[in-house]
C-alpha cells in the first residue's frame, strides 16, 4: 500500500470535492518540487502495479493530524501562550489513526478483491477544515488567547520572506526548491476531495472527528512539553514584552 498525498493534485491549485476521475495537473503545471515528487512516486507505483510487476494501490492522504510537532501543529507554538493564524480555505485533514486503518483495509482488499483495488488510487483525505480553525480549536482547549492574522499582515510577512530569499540568492547561498514566501499561499487554496470510492471499495470511513483529534494532539503537547493550560503563560509573555519595550524606550530617551 503506497501512501501518497493530496500533493498529487498540487497544493497551489483549488480542488473542490475532487474525485479520482478528475484529471491531475500536467507535470509542467506543478510549482512545488514536493508535489512533483509525490506525483512521480505514485506514477511509478501504479504503473508497476498495472503492468503486473507488483500488487499495489495508492492512498492519497489529506493533511495528517498526528503530533504537536508535525508540519501543521508546530507552527502554532511560535509565540508562547498565544495562537495566531490566518483563516485560509477548507483543506481536508485526517487523523493519523484513521489513515493507518485505511492502509490496513487497503492491504486486506488487495488480497480479497484485487480486481477492484490493484493499480487503483483512492482519496483518503478525511474532512474539511480551514487551517485557522485548527488553531482556534487548539487555543480554546489550551485556554490561550487566539488572534486571526489579517491578510495584509500575511502579505507583509510574505514580502519580507521573499526579500530575504532574494538576498540569499544574490549571495550564492543554498536555496530550497521553492521560495519560502510561496508557502504563505498554501492556505489560500481549497483542497477538498470525495472519499466515496474508498468507502465503496475499501469500506473506509472516518471514525475520528477532527475536533477530537486536535484535543488529543494538544493533550500530547501538554504532557510532553510541560506546558500549562490557561492564559497565565500569555500574560507572562506580554508582561515581559511590555517591560522590554519600556526599558528600550528609556534607554533610547537617555541616549538622545
Amino acid at each position: 500500500v503506497h501512501v501518497s498525498s493530496v500533493a498529487v493534485s498540487s497544493h497551489f491549485k483549488d480542488s473542490h470535492n475532487q474525485d479520482e476521475n478528475h484529471p491531475l495537473p500536467k507535470m509542467e503545471e506543478y510549482l512545488s518540487p514536493y508535489d512533483i515528487s509525490k506525483r512521480k512516486g505514485e506514477n511509478v507505483v501504479l504503473d508497476a502495479s498495472r503492468s503486473g510487476k507488483i500488487v499495489a494501490c495508492s492512498l492519497r492522504a489529506g493533511g495528517i493530524a498526528l503530533s504537536p510537532y508535525d508540519f501543521t501543529f508546530r507552527n502554532l507554538f511560535m509565540v508562547p501562550g498565544i495562537f495566531a493564524c490566518p483563516k485560509g480555505k477548507p483543506i481536508d485533514f485526517i487523523d493519523g489513526r484513521d489513515l493507518a486503518r485505511a492502509a490496513l483495509l487497503a492491504a486486506q482488499a488487495l488480497v480479497v478483491k484485487p480486481k477492484d483495488v490493484v493499480g487503483e488510487a483512492f482519496w483518503v483525505t478525511g474532512e474539511p477544515i480551514c487551517p485557522g480553525d485548527i488553531g482556534r480549536i487548539a487555543a480554546e482547549f489550551m485556554g490561550y488567547p487566539f488572534f486571526w492574522v489579517a491578510p495584509p499582515i500575511v502579505k507583509f510577512a510574505q514580502a519580507a520572506c521573499w526579500i530575504w530569499h532574494q538576498i540569499r540568492r544574490c549571495c550564492g547561498c543554498q536555496l530550497p526548491g521553492i521560495p519560502p514566501s510561496q508557502f504563505y499561499d498554501m492556505v489560500n487554496y481549497e483542497l477538498t476531495f470525495d472519499n466515496s470510492k474508498a468507502a465503496r471499495v475499501l469500506g473506509f470511513k472516518v471514525k475520528v472527528p477532527l475536533q477530537e483529534s486536535i484535543v488529543r494532539i494538544m493533550n500530547v503537547y501538554v504532557h510532553t512539553s510541560g506546558a500549562s493550560r490557561g492564559p497565565g503563560l500569555a500574560l507572562r509573555v506580554l508582561a515581559a514584552s511590555s517591560i522590554g519595550l519600556v526599558l528600550s524606550v528609556l534607554v533610547l530617551v537617555k541616549l538622545l
